[in-house]
């Protein structure tokens, strides 16, 4: 990695040189003396060198034109002048500076230091720049080098093996160089043709290794339009198929459609050359630049691939839909293979499936990945595109992703840690941990394969607690995050939940207001109730918070509603105190309903509300009275908790859910941030999918969960929808 940003000090003062290094360590600069003016030369070129310190009466001072030469150095420092001088003279120099351009400072010897110091303490941290010699060093010595992106087709039934060659670069100096950053510099200087050789040449050794072991890749590659501009780089390329016994009909090659160079006729020679020698010529990013249809009337391209941004934004953008579904149809209409770029979630690759597009590529099936990797890559894909789990649309992990950052754990980090045998306990011990944490890594791909997509979460968690204690294993442990949040993305759910328990079932409402009541036919409730007794629409019951406290409104119901001795006027919200609220329907009627509501605020849970119906049951179980609430059964067996931040579940009588098998007063929290999450408290075991969990976890839809002793089974909500019959949704728990 590149060294600090510094300060070269040519000064004949020592001591004043030594008190410059020492403004600089405060600034967190590095500083060089140095001794001569060759050695200052040197540092000139250093484009770390942020400033220069010189001095003008010396008997190596180099007088203005030194400083002249050193203010317009390639690396562009500061000039920092520290002279005896008197004040008319350090005028002038600053005078002559300015008609110059330079950046100069004179500063006063012995009188100016605390100037200087601020100014040392104010200097930007320089870094250097990824340069067209870097790349053309990189070439030269072989830094680069290709990985590959799977191209799937969208049917189950499609047997083609397909993949990207992407050039990379990881530069000894400079990390991990984007393709935006050094592709764009090739193509300007003329390294274009020996950056793309060196892919080709690579991605054949590896087709080669691919046919060998039984898997016939077809290869797709990226071709600049610079290269089209002559016929050179196409004898070049077929020569290259010839020399690794290649054949075009396995080649796709992808032309940027961004660039005007492809439009040239040279280009439209070139092209048609390579159609007629059997190779696939596909227009990348369509949609974009200087895309138009006269290029696919004009080129011979047989393969079109939608541009990423339009993919993105296909189920956000109304407009985005109508150019993918237009796209789509033109392309095969015209008998061309359609390929969507920048696939990243399972909803748009199943959209896609709807709309005809043939084949895909993004994130969601994969990121790029080693050439080593890529045939277990299409063996797993396969079994996941012939499971019945892709055919019942229901969410699917993004396998690809998991499984090309668990072949970085266990390639990368495996070589970054270092036990010495024989060094103690404590390095006998850090090797143990390493092996458990990446065994812990090594079982989740098979776990996501079988669905067990909360066991793999599980796995995560455990191996991110092990890293904790390893500073050795930051990788390992970025890498595992990253994991965890995708399987976290895979098992939340954002809709309402609904528990299913033995003594019935709680709905889980996170919101500041709920409408109670009736559903209408142009109104829907957030607390559904199908008593007759209660009013439809807009004349319910409205629950509502303002900062910490609640209220109940009355909204202008038939019947009136009444708390105690006061009847709630429409219009007129009545705080909620803590503990239990029972608001009388019909109170004031000859015949009072066979209802009231009672609305709970749990002292432990002061920002939740539970509700739930008290029923005279014996009323209600007339013939006459059930016909005008027909699900009452169901509904009374309900509880409703609309809530802000957390709420308990335990023993006590305080929380929001009472599970008398919690095991603890307060077992678990629940909480919704952009989906709902679940932690365990105390010591009481939290077990989601038969699977323990010792931290936060989300709450998925479907899965059996256990607190302690206490069971429990979650399903989605549908607002205002009708209730189902409870004994429909409790098996689980039941037989548990």
């Amino acid at each position: 990695m590149p060294s600090g940003t510094r300060i070269a000090i040519f000064h004949d003062d020592c001591e004043l040189a030594g008190s410059i290094a020492a403004y600089a360590t405060e600034a967190n600069l590095e500083s060089i003396q140095l001794s001569s003016a060759v050695a200052l030369e040197i540092e000139l070129h250093d484009p770390l060198v942020a400033a220069v310190v010189l001095d003008l009466q010396g008997a190596r001072s180099g007088g203005f034109e030194l400083i002249e030469r050193a203010a317009n150095a390639p690396c562009r420092p500061h000039v920092l002048v520290v002279t005896a001088l008197d004040a008319e003279t350090v005028e002038s120099i600053r005078r002559l500076a300015n008609t110059k351009g330079l950046k100069l400072r004179v500063f006063r010897k012995n009188q100016d230091e605390d100037e200087l110091r601020g100014f040392i303490a104010k200097l930007k941290k320089r870094e250097i720049r990824f340069g067209v010699e870097h790349l053309e060093d990189a070439i030269a010595r072989h830094l680069l080098y290709v990985e590959y992106q799977p191209k799937v087709a969208l049917s189950p039934d499609a047997e083609e093996v397909a993949v990207e060659a992407l050039c990379r670069l990881e530069h000894p100096q400079f990390g991990n160089v984007l393709p935006d950053r050094f592709i764009p510099m090739a193509e300007k200087h003329g390294l274009i043709a020996r950056l793309t050789d060196f892919v080709v040449c690579q991605a054949f050794r590896d087709i080669r290794v691919w046919r060998d072991c039984g898997l016939p890749v077809r290869l797709a590659l990226n071709v600049s339009p610079e290269l089209l501009k002559t016929s050179e780089w196409c004898d070049q390329f077929t020569d290259r198929c010839k020399e690794f016994g290649i054949d075009p009909k396995r080649i796709t090659l992808e032309i940027t459609e961004s660039q005007s160079g492809a439009m040239l006729d040279v280009a439209l020679g070139v092209l048609a050359r390579l159609r007629l020698k059997g190779f696939t010529l596909s227009i990348d990013d369509f949609g974009t630049g200087f895309s138009s249809l006269a290029m696919l009337y004009k080129l011979p391209f047989n393969e079109l691939k939608i541009d990423k941004s339009f993919t993105f934004d296909l189920q956000h953008s109304a407009e985005a839909r109508a150019l993918v579904e237009s796209t789509i149809g033109m392309a095969l209409r015209l008998g061309m293979k359609v390929v969507a770029e920048g696939v990243e979630t399972d909803a748009v690759f199943r959209e896609l499936q709807l709309m005809g597009c043939e084949h895909a590529q993004g994130y969601f099936i994969s990121k790029s990945i080693a050439a080593d990797k890529v045939p277990q890559f299409f063996v797993d894909w396969n079994v996941l595109m012939k499971s019945e789990s892709i055919h019942e649309l229901t969410v699917l992990p993004k396998i690809a992703v998991i499984q090309s950052l668990l072949s970085e754990i266990l390639h990368q980090d495996l070589r970054q840690i270092h036990v010495t045998p024989g060094s103690g306990a404590s390095g006998g011990t850090l090797q143990a941990v390493d092996d458990i944490t990446l065994e812990l890594a090594r079982k989740i791909p098979a776990l996501v394969l079988q669905g067990k997509v909360a066991a793999a979460l599980a796995h995560c968690q455990a191996a991110i607690r092990r890293c904790e204690h390893n500073p050795k294993q930051t990788g390992l442990k970025g890498k595992v995050l990253q994991l965890r949040h995708l399987l976290e993305q895979e098992l939340i759910t954002k809709g309402d939940l609904e528990l299913s328990l033995l003594s019935g079932r709680v709905r889980l409402l996170p919101r500041q207001s709920a409408l109670m009541g009736r559903p209408s036919a142009d109104k829907t409730v957030d607390i559904p109730v199908g008593c007759r007794w209660l009013s439809r629409g807009d004349h319910n019951l409205r629950l509502f918070a303002e900062g910490t406290d609640w209220f109940v409104e009355d909204l202008g119901s038939t019947n009136g509603s009444s708390i105690g001795d006061r009847i709630l006027a429409p219009g007129e919200p009545y705080a909620l105190p803590l503990g239990e609220t029972v608001i009388e329907i019909g109170k004031h009627a000859a015949n009072l309903a066979p209802v009231a509501i009672r609305l709970w605020r749990p002292l432990a849970n002061a920002g939740a509300v539970i509700m739930s119906l008290i029923a005279d049951e014996a009323q209600l179980a007339y013939p006459i009275q059930s016909s005008k609430w027909p699900s009452w059964r169901e509904d009374v067996l309900t509880r409703w908790v609309v809530f802000q931040g957390q709420i308990d579940l335990g023993t006590s009588k305080n929380g929001a859910i009472v599970l008398n098998e919690a095991g603890a007063e307060k077992a678990a929290e629940i909480w919704f941030d952009d989906g709902f999450w679940i932690a365990p408290c105390a010591d009481a075991p939290l077990s989601i999918a038969e699977t323990l969990f010792f931290e936060r976890s989300p709450l998925p839809v479907g899965a059996g969960v256990a607190i302690g002793d206490a069971r429990l089974h979650v399903e989605r909500l549908q607002s205002g929808a009708a209730p189902t019959p409870i004994e429909a949704s409790l098996p689980l728990a039941k037989s548990a």
